[in-house]
């Protein structure tokens, strides 16, 4: 597998990202509050006010895509720290990858539900959107998210899918579908924060350690906490919190 992004908010003014956009009085800034324990001196702390049109989200832009059957992996630690919920169905974004040329497809997305649960959204060739089930953080409680997506095997396969694993343990994942086309597509920004115009909720949340796998196999080991199994695969993401029980994707 292959690292393709790895940022962990420690340079000055979000200097790890390409572009950084703020508008609404929604805010991402790296902060020491929002850091991960014992894990750098920085985190990034999202912090979106109540309505729609707000925005406050950085980008890392790179070229690849996964191979027919292959998977990509974001891992992150997540924390929420406030919800006041919404009324669309999509009350706040946390992570998105989307392809850079027009119209400009989400490829995947980490996003908070107006129940202030986190899940998984993609899309199939025909922009058909498939969630995964959600899951419901503890306010303030940090966890190891990760992000999953296949590509299907072949132009008319119907075998790609997304999973959302929290702490390692698989909360769920989408029906099959056939995304090989969009999941195949090389140009794409890496975003964290809030990238959504159209929700709606006030929230809160810290962000921190995020790694984007690519071409992972279809079995990789990875930690109780959902870290890869052998520290040295992630710049040593699995040096904090991460027990060395393993268990099969």
């Amino acid at each position: 597998m292959t690292t393709k992004n790895y940022v962990d908010f420690e340079k000055a003014a979000l200097g790890e990202f390409s572009s950084v956009v703020t508008s609404g009085g929604a805010t991402l800034a790296a902060l020491p509050e929002a850091a991960f324990p014992g894990r750098g001196w920085l985190g990034g702390r999202l912090v979106k006010p109540a309505g729609t049109g707000t925005l406050a989200y950085a980008c890392k832009t790179h070229s690849a895509a996964p191979a027919a059957g292959r998977w990509l992996r974001i891992f992150c630690r997540v924390r929420l720290n406030s919800f006041a919920g919404g009324s669309a169905a999509t009350a706040c974004s946390l992570l998105d990858l989307r392809d850079t040329t027009s119209p400009g497809y989400n490829l995947l997305w980490l996003l908070i539900d107006r129940d202030g649960r986190l899940l998984v959204r993609t899309y199939d060739d025909a922009a058909a959107a498939f969630d995964t089930p959600a899951f419901a953080p503890e306010p303030g409680r940090w966890y190891t998210a990760a992000v999953e997506l296949r590509r299907a095997s072949g132009a008319t396969a119907n075998d790609g899918l997304a999973r959302l694993r929290i702490d390692g343990e698989l909360v769920g994942q989408t029906a099959l579908m056939d995304n090989y086309d969009r999941a195949g597509r090389t140009s794409s920004w890496l975003i964290a924060g809030q990238y959504v115009s159209s929700a709606d909720g006030a929230a809160s949340a810290d962000l921190d350690e995020i790694h984007h796998l690519q071409d992972s196999p279809a079995n990789p080991k990875v930690g109780a906490a959902g870290c890869p199994a052998k520290a040295g695969q992630l710049a040593g993401f699995g040096r904090v919190g991460c027990p060395t029980r393993r268990s099969e994707l």
